[in-house]
């Protein structure tokens, strides 16, 4: 399917923002705040604004009560159309309370002064505020924003918005509700956190035959993000649910996690996670979701860190599960090179795939840093991708391991899989010597689209073009 199938394209004499906003009115307001402080996203432009005095000269109707503003500009450079296109800008607190933001902040289009839907969202020394929108560009234009605050008898912001989130139903039960087990959901997608961990557990591609995509394994209940994880054959411990002892160690096993902050509003859903492993004090590990307004997308960052030396067999991000749904794989390498793989084929062992030796179970190794990866079926067109967009691996030229690779994990007719081992010892012997201090950052986005085999990944190359090439975003003086 064309992006053009998916977005109303940005149009002159349209909203100020270029697109339609259709569906659900919602009354913006901060909620389930757990904890202070979250990692925002490197899909998202980040701007750290100056703000000025209102101008005497300056009589739109947004004068009457907002005293403060601040006005940016936004480029389109790489001569590509940006549909919905994510923006927070970063401002100083100043003597208004994160409340007061958020019930004040508004963003307007120059120079016409059409308002925009927007958010504010925290920061972890709470010294700033971001404030959220999107915007719509034509191929090399540029259009001028203000961000107005400041205004004390400002009432909540109403905006209509097609991004809803709700508790989530499907898996056990958890009582009390945790704040982090949402169903959030916009025109393109359904993403399903788990009650017990808050990781993916379930994903619906609503413009496809809208069928769950989910990894079930036994007493996970569902999980489609698995981890990251770690595995050490030297501690063994009781998994849960589980019966005998276990080397794994996977970040759903926390429940909950130790520390939660979900941000929800009519721009972005966002979710982060953090805290050490539950049965490995040793390593840090920090998990954020955003889902924007508009988007066919799940934004997936991850942190890992060394909080004490700790010998592993394997540290791994970026997998995700499919139990049935999928026929065929392709990817990119970061040289340009298309490949493809029969997803219902288990090749054995030591056999040879695309100058790739096979591992144990089906594993073909692939750069750690591909560009992307997807999964469809030629007949329902169903596709889910992976568009890696950041890969900080701490480990690199500072522990002997083997090489790093992102993998595909056949498994015939059970189910498919897709990972990343960021450090480890492949062949088990002698476990990787990974020291405090040593950490690793990547960016996975989840992206929801339809592809037959046949041509390009449409889609996939829209969204893949744009993650990897922002916008530029100027504070004027």
């Amino acid at each position: 399917m064309d992006p053009e199938q998916f977005y109303e394209l940005p149009n002159e004499g349209k909203t100020s923002g270029g697109w339609i906003l259709v569906k659900v009115k919602i009354f913006y307001q901060a909620m389930l705040l757990l904890s202070s402080g979250f990692l925002v996203s490197l899909s998202h432009v980040l701007v750290v604004a100056s703000f000025r005095n209102q101008a005497e000269g300056d009589v739109t109707r947004w004068d009457a009560g907002w005293r403060r503003q601040v006005d940016i500009r936004v480029e389109e450079t790489a001569g590509l159309a940006r549909m919905h296109e994510p923006l927070e800008v970063r401002l100083p607190s100043l003597d208004l309370s994160l409340e007061r933001w958020r019930r004040e902040a508004r963003v307007v289009e120059l120079p016409g002064g059409g308002e925009l839907p927007s958010q504010v969202l925290e920061t972890p020394d709470k010294s700033a505020v971001l404030v959220a929108f999107q915007v719509g560009l034509r191929a090399n234009e540029k259009r001028s924003y203000r961000i107005y605050f400041d205004n004390a008898t400002a009432k909540d912001p109403a905006y209509e918005t097609d991004l809803t989130s709700q508790p989530v139903t499907g898996f056990v039960k958890i009582e009390p509700r945790r704040p982090f087990a949402l169903s959030i959901r916009n025109e393109h997608l359904r993403v399903d956190l788990h009650p017990k961990s808050g990781q993916i557990g379930k994903l619906a591609f609503l413009k496809g035959t809208g069928d769950l995509w989910s990894f079930v394994g036994g007493n996970q209940n569902s999980n489609l993000h698995w981890n990251p994880d770690l595995r050490n054959r030297s501690r063994l411990f009781d998994a849960p649910g589980l019966k005998g002892k276990r080397a794994w160690e996977y970040v759903h096993y926390w429940d909950p996690p130790p520390n939660a902050l979900v941000e929800v509003g009519p721009v972005l859903v966002r979710v982060r996670r953090w805290g050490a492993f539950a049965h490995t004090p040793e390593v840090f590990c920090s998990v954020t979701y955003t889902i924007h307004a508009h988007r066919p997308l799940v934004v997936v960052d991850t942190e890992l860190k060394m909080l004490e030396d700790y010998d592993l067999e394997f540290l791994r991000d970026d997998e995700f599960g499919f139990k049935l749904g999928f026929n065929r794989a392709l990817w990119k390498e970061k040289a340009g090179t298309v490949l493809g793989w029969d997803l219902t084929k288990l090749p054995p062992i030591g056999s040879e795939a695309h100058g790739k030796k096979i591992e144990a179970n089906g594993i073909l190794p692939l750069e750690p840093d591909c560009p992307w990866i997807t999964f469809y079926h030629d007949d329902t067109a169903d596709a889910v991708a992976v568009i890696h967009t950041r890969y900080e691996n701490g480990a690199v030229g500072k522990v002997k391991m083997d090489p790093p690779m992102s993998f595909i994990h056949v498994k015939g007719p059970v189910y498919n899989y897709w990972g990343r081992v960021l450090a480890g010892k492949l062949h088990r012997l002698p476990q990787a010597k990974l020291k405090k201090g040593l950490e690793w950052k990547t960016q996975s986005v989840l992206l929801t689209h339809q592809f037959k085999g046949k041509g390009e990944p449409k889609t996939l190359l829209h969204f893949d073009q744009r993650l990897r090439q922002p916008m530029k975003v100027t504070v004027l003086p």
